[in-house]
């Protein structure tokens, strides 16, 4: 249950970003730090804003040093690093092809699977070029949340036209 809240949090927080065009480039669970303040009420129901104990639970995003503001390229700007990368970067930095916001929905894949797996991501690509993890998922977490989720970070332009998912997240 946990897992599955601080990945609610990150998303929204990446789509915040994303929404007003800064792509992270740095994700991964060194820059996260969670933010467990003292609450002296609760409430049953998760709020947002308010002041019941949950709006004093999240994530703090740190380490904006390869943060880019997309605001300042063409819609469909592309980078190539130029850095030597690791299995924390997303494939596309590793082959040294073209990304933009793959960079934090591979590092957004990566954070929740060192939470579920208590060690960094590892994955394979198949012939078809689709990424998907090394590791199975075990059979009585929640597969049906997780499964999709990961194919979506992995491969998020691979989807169909017909998703109602609009990206960047």
């Amino acid at each position: 249950v946990l897992c599955i809240y601080l990945t609610v949090e990150l998303l929204k927080i990446i789509e915040v970003l994303h929404s007003i065009g800064i792509i992270h480039g740095d994700l991964k669970s060194d820059n996260c730090m969670i933010r467990f303040s003292h609450s002296k009420e609760w409430s049953d129901t998760y709020s947002r804003y308010g002041s019941d104990g949950w709006f004093n639970k999240s994530i703090t995003l740190i380490d904006f040093g390869r943060a880019i503001d997309m605001t300042l390229f063409n819609q469909n700007a592309q980078f190539v690093s130029n850095w030597e990368t690791d299995q924390q970067d997303c494939p596309q930095m590793n082959k040294h092809e073209p990304w933009s916001f793959e960079a934090d929905y591979y590092g957004l894949a990566s954070i929740i699977y060192t939470m579920l797996f208590g060690k960094y991501i590892e994955i394979k690509e198949s012939t078809t070029g689709s990424v998907f993890l090394s590791h199975t998922l075990k059979r009585y977490w929640q597969l049906d949340l997780w499964n999709p989720l990961f194919n979506l970070l992995l491969n998020p332009y691979s989807r169909s036209d017909d998703s109602n998912i609009k990206l960047p997240l």
